[in-house]
């Protein structure tokens, strides 16, 4: 493990270790060290995850790259899309931790980086460029993310059972996903936590809370 990558992205306290200024710095770096001509952005529903978004957002588009804004998705959405398309993914979320954390995961072509991929970043963030672009790339939210999703399990062709399915969305990503998957796979199905309001995430529920 490096000084910002751990054992899955880059992750501590929001708005101190993982501050405004280092999203930017990550989203210049993609660019230089992944050669990103466009990435796709992801977020969870931590109180900080917009903000880190979009910080990682100017940071690219300022040197070129295109961004595909996907709002509130799931990691395996963004890899799968990332994949997909052949694009850069960028995931900010800090998995089961407590909302006051948060974290930044990069997929390239659906897979994660390398140790390498990942030591070239951080020397970046340690000494940033700062050449500035010809042109500034574009900002664009999209619904593609979820589409490409959904389209997917379509292909599956599951078939509906009559049993009732009961699932956790722990106030998380998949709060909206995972009703759209589910429901048309079963005769009835319960949702519980499924209501964030960006400091909820996790709190005794999910995959932590296993009581719920």
């Amino acid at each position: 493990m490096g000084k910002y990558f751990g054992t899955d992205g880059i992750r501590g306290v929001a708005g101190e270790f993982l501050n405004a200024d280092l999203a930017y710095n990550v989203g210049r770096s993609l660019k230089y060290v992944l050669e990103a001509k466009t990435i796709v952005i992801g977020r969870d529903t931590r109180e900080s995850s917009e903000k880190l978004a979009l910080e990682v957002a100017k940071g690219a588009t300022e040197l070129g790259v295109s961004v595909l804004d996907a709002g509130v998705v799931t990691t395996p959405m963004v890899a799968y899309y990332s994949k997909k398309e052949t694009i850069v993914g960028v995931m900010i979320t800090a998995s089961h931790n407590p909302y006051t954390d948060n974290g930044i995961k990069l997929f390239q072509n659906g897979s994660k980086l390398s140790e390498d991929q990942e030591k070239t970043i951080e020397k970046y963030l340690e000494y940033p460029l700062q050449i500035e672009p010809e042109k500034e790339g574009t900002y664009k939210k999209t619904k593609d993310v979820q589409t490409a999703y959904l389209d997917l399990y379509k292909r599956l062709k599951l078939v509906p059972i009559n049993l009732s399915i009961g699932y956790d969305s722990a106030n998380g990503a998949n709060y909206q996903i995972a009703k759209e998957v589910l429901e048309p796979l079963c005769d009835e199905s319960v949702q519980i936590n499924a209501e964030p309001n960006g400091k909820n995430i996790n709190k005794e529920c999910g995959s932590t809370h296993l009581e719920a």
